[in-house]
């Protein structure tokens, strides 16, 4: 290895036999550095070119490098039927090249190997289908290989996943409940049939999984606000409280004490949900390498728990949207972005699930819709309403508004929701702008953060102190 770095850095070139190539190959692969393991690659290629080990790992290369054509091409000129390594990379070729009836072929000639190996190599390419090239044909085949391996938990996982993505949530929840037989204590699975049931609308029994989640990690942030949304769909406000308590447990008594009269105003509901909102803001900006799960998915999307309850509460999905489009008056940008992505939901379950439907009984659901129409009346007024070009736009908006998820996707396929936010953007760009706070004095909002969110005395001193212009 030190060779090889020294190499690297002085640009004079050194010998390694087809021995240590393989073993910088294997340290590389291990790493996933693969910019090295394509350099280690051409190294190996110039100095020992007819090593039949090398050979493989070349063709290994082209697939990290996603050359799936040229990859296939060197397996097949080899012609090595017993390697048991070059079959699998040429299913893995076939995967990515969507030829599902030669990858089925293809497996057909590894029936010889070990049960073993073949239950990983059902595994893997199950994986890949899905995650790598999202296949069509991902569901077929881990129905197969379940046929064939019926225990084995990642196919299991693989199913859960693709059932649920079929919106077949009844099924989901079976497979879910297999896979906690197989680990009682695994936190992942107990989220996922509490996400289930919240889906299902069964919120008692999503709050039991949930609880059992956490007695497996009592300081997972995500599942603590699903059950909040829970009990909070419920209509059990003061429950909601006592999460919040427990959310902000390690924070100031000063946090902790504003909830008791908050909860005694008239609308308890929009204080709860100020309070979730609250708990949403700690959650996505907790350090945390834990991203929101979307049942086992590993994925690069940045923290963000409203749309974790989005995605497990879709009969709440307008009641989150109204709630979002306030913040928008102040020009929000994340705000914004959530809007844009709970229409896509909207639509993506108005289109998909034939079961799906809005929950618009709840008294707090009717309080949302009535103050987000009126402000939406407010400032349609202040545009010129003789613009054609974005009467889709608002007729997509009305539908909302009215429930009507059937006109909404039908007029959702004329627009998008990039176009359906930046005709929000230009209602809201004509709302007066707040007053500039006096040069000689701390603006009311500077003192008073929100509704129950002082700042503190040192930080007010501190305002004072580096401004002597001020006379507070």
């Amino acid at each position: 290895m030190q060779r090889y770095l020294d190499m690297e850095s002085n640009g004079i070139g050194n010998y390694f036999d087809a021995d240590e190539i393989i073993e910088l190959l294997e340290y590389f692969e291990d790493m996933e550095d693969y910019d090295h393991f394509t350099n280690v690659v051409k190294i190996g290629q110039k100095l020992h070119p007819h090593n039949i080990d090398i050979k493989i790992q070349v063709c290994k290369g082209n697939i990290y490098n996603h050359d799936f054509e040229k990859a296939l091409s060197s397996i097949e000129q080899l012609n090595d039927t017993e390697n048991q390594d070059l079959k699998v990379m040429k299913c893995e070729c076939l995967c990515a090249l969507d030829r599902y009836e030669e990858l089925l072929a293809c497996l057909e000639t590894m029936k010889t190997v070990s049960d073993n190996e073949m239950e990983e190599t059902y595994e893997y390419l199950a994986h890949i289908l899905r995650e790598h090239h999202e296949s069509k044909h991902a569901y077929d085949f881990v129905k197969r290989g379940l046929v064939m391996f019926p225990d084995n938990v990642r196919l299991k996982e693989e199913l859960c996943y693709h059932l649920d993505m079929q919106y077949e949530t009844e099924k989901s929840i079976a497979v879910c409940k297999e896979l906690i037989d197989s680990d009682p204590y695994s936190v992942d699975y107990w989220y996922i049939l509490g996400r289930l049931y919240a889906i299902s609308e069964d919120y008692d029994k999503a709050i039991d999984a949930f609880n059992f989640a956490l007695v497996c990690d009592d300081a997972d942030l995500e599942i603590k606000i699903l059950r909040a949304f829970c009990f909070f769909l419920k209509e059990d406000f003061l429950k909601v409280a006592e999460i919040y308590k427990e959310f902000f447990l390690d924070e100031t008594n000063s946090i902790i004490d504003y909830i008791q009269p908050l909860m005694n105003f008239s609308d308890q509901s929009e204080q709860a949900y100020r309070l979730i909102k609250k708990m949403i803001e700690k959650y996505d900006n907790f350090d945390t390498e834990s991203l929101p799960r979307f049942l086992l998915d590993d994925r690069d999307d940045e923290v963000n728990g409203l749309l974790s309850i989005a995605d497990s509460f879709p009969c709440s999905l307008l009641f989150l949207l109204f709630n979002e489009l306030l913040p928008v008056t102040e020009n929000d940008k994340d705000a914004i972005n959530n809007i844009e992505q709970i229409i896509q939901l909207i639509y993506q379950n108005g289109t998909n699930n034939i079961n799906f439907r809005i929950d618009t009984t709840k008294t707090f659901h009717l309080s949302s819709k009535q103050k987000i129409k009126k402000i939406l009346a407010q400032h349609t007024s202040d545009i010129e309403s003789g613009d054609d070009n974005e009467c889709i736009e608002r007729q997509i908006i009305q539908h909302l508004l009215d429930g009507n998820i059937n006109l909404f996707c039908q007029q959702y396929v004329q627009s998008s929701s990039e176009a359906i936010s930046a005709y929000l953007g230009k209602l809201f760009s004509v709302s007066k702008k707040r007053k500039k706070p006096s040069a000689f004095y701390l603006d009311a909002n500077e003192i008073y953060r929100d509704d129950y969110n002082n700042i503190s005395s040192s930080e007010l001193s501190a305002k004072f102190m580096t401004n002597k212009n001020l006379h507070n």
